[in-house]
């Protein structure tokens, strides 16, 4: 997926694409979720899981038929990704998940790699 949107050209690591944060209460945040990336995160987790998660919540599976098929997707503070990724499943639509969480990102990208490319 091509990102296009961006006002600067940010360093693209490890498939996420970085920025330094300077903002004390932000700075907070993220290293509070360092320690812990997502409270219900299971590595064991897979693509079907994680759909049967989303279908068995009335709002996300409800949201996901709004959304309907081939949409561009943005999920701001999207942690380790699995609402993103239950959106992208099944459906064509390109989500882009953003957080200021690096290590998040990083549970995020490995689990679409191994799950949905």
């Amino acid at each position: 997926m091509s990102i296009n949107f961006l006002k600067q050209k940010l360093p693209k690591i490890l498939g996420i694409y970085t920025k330094e944060i300077d903002d004390n209460k932000t700075s907070k945040v993220t290293n509070f979720y360092k320690e812990a990336p997502f409270p219900n995160y299971k590595s064991n987790d897979n693509k079907f899981t994680i759909l049967e998660k989303g279908d068995k919540n009335y709002l996300t599976s409800e949201y996901k038929k709004f959304l309907g098929y081939n949409k561009d997707i943005l999920e701001v503070g999207c942690g380790t990704g699995q609402l993103a990724i239950y959106f992208a499943i099944g459906n064509n639509n390109r989500v882009v998940g953003l957080d200021a969480t690096k290590e998040s990102l990083e549970l995020a990208t490995n689990f679409a790699n191994k799950n949905i490319f």
